[in-house]
């Protein structure tokens, strides 16, 4: 009889181990995750392009030099571009621990209409300076990741894509139309190994002007 009970409270230990092991300390200690926009200077970019062309084709832009071998004249060739980027935090705590492989993934665009931008096609987003879309998140830290930008050529909105020609053909066949200036909102998703995925909405507006794209805080 002694033995039967001792077996029992073995079971039971065993039981309690595995329930705290698996579904209590998971959802005590884990990533404490926080997905935003905002307006300030790290979540938007004003970038400055610089490209160098030699010969007539550039006799209207400023000359920065000449050519020692052809003794052609270097033109400097400036596209300006604003970048608005997401900022992924890990906040600090003793409840929280390191996001194992973590990543965002735009999942999907709408217009001020409801009007979902397709063709499309979801894809995640790109660790700014890392050049990688998955990466650990420390207790404390966070990173920035790339997600839409305009260009001061034209009034259109880009999605970050690692390659800009990974976007549908079908789309940038008709951007103007289909991402020129209004409101949008986008759907985005953080997915990793050792928690369960998040869901954040983040709207944007872009205008008729070049440099006033930006997130809306609501």
């Amino acid at each position: 009889m002694d033995v039967k009970w001792w077996a029992l409270g073995v079971s039971i230990l065993a039981l309690l181990v595995t329930f705290l092991k698996d579904l209590i300390i998971p959802n005590i200690f884990k990533p404490r995750l926080i997905l935003e926009g905002k307006n300030d200077e790290e979540c938007v970019d004003d970038a400055v392009d610089k490209k160098y062309i030699s010969g007539g084709i550039g006799r209207n832009l400023p000359q920065i030099g000449i050519n020692t071998k052809t003794k052609e004249p270097i033109y400097e060739l400036k596209s300006k571009s604003r970048w608005l980027r997401l900022r992924l935090k890990n906040e600090k705590g003793f409840f929280s621990k390191t996001a194992r492989n973590c990543y965002v993934k735009l999942i999907e665009i709408k217009n001020s209409n409801g009007v979902i931008i397709r063709p499309f096609n979801a894809f995640p987003l790109m660790w700014v300076s890392y050049a990688v879309s998955k990466n650990n998140l420390a207790k404390g830290e966070y990173h920035l990741l790339d997600l839409v930008f305009e260009k001061e050529s034209e009034r259109v909105i880009y999605p970050a894509v690692h390659n800009q020609f990974g976007l549908p053909h079908l789309l940038l066949e008709r951007k103007e139309e289909k991402l020129g200036p209004n409101v949008y909102k986008f759907k985005l998703a953080v997915y990793g190994d050792n928690f369960d995925p998040i869901f954040k909405d983040i709207k944007i507006k872009l205008t008729k002007k070049f440099g006033e794209l930006k997130f809306i805080n609501e």
